[in-house]
């Protein structure tokens, strides 16, 4: 599934590696240098990539095999699995590195047409 491009990050993504949050207490992202990522809550994981300024995730929704062993379900769970998603935002970091902001369509979660992330401090 994973493209395996591992080539050095531009100094724009070495500023995402680490673990983001939009909101205290919530899941978070977790940006791993050989441009994975996936989610705290195990909801979705995939690849991410910075291109002039842009963040691109492709990602994939985590599945459970079924204990069932119908074969029904374990089909269904394995073509969700194939199933891919790419969403795209400009991205823009603070000075210090600990915040970053996407530019996401106003609504009423993002009036401003801004979702802003803090990077989560090492545990």
């Amino acid at each position: 599934m994973f493209s395996g491009n591992h080539s050095s990050l531009s100094p724009l993504e070495s500023r995402l590696f680490g673990e983001w949050s939009s909101h205290p207490h919530e899941y978070t992202r977790i940006f791993s240098p050989d441009r994975t990522f996936s989610t705290s809550d195990e909801q979705f994981f995939g690849e991410w990539q910075i291109n002039e300024g842009r963040l691109t995730l492709t990602y994939w929704p985590s599945t459970q095999i079924s204990p069932s062993y119908d074969i029904r379900s374990t089909f269904n769970q394995m073509r969700i699995a194939l199933q891919t998603d790419t969403c795209t935002w400009d991205i823009e970091f603070t000075e210090d590195n600990q915040q970053h902001v996407l530019n996401h369509p106003v609504d009423e979660y993002h009036p401003d047409g801004k979702w802003l992330f803090s990077r989560v401090p090492d545990r």
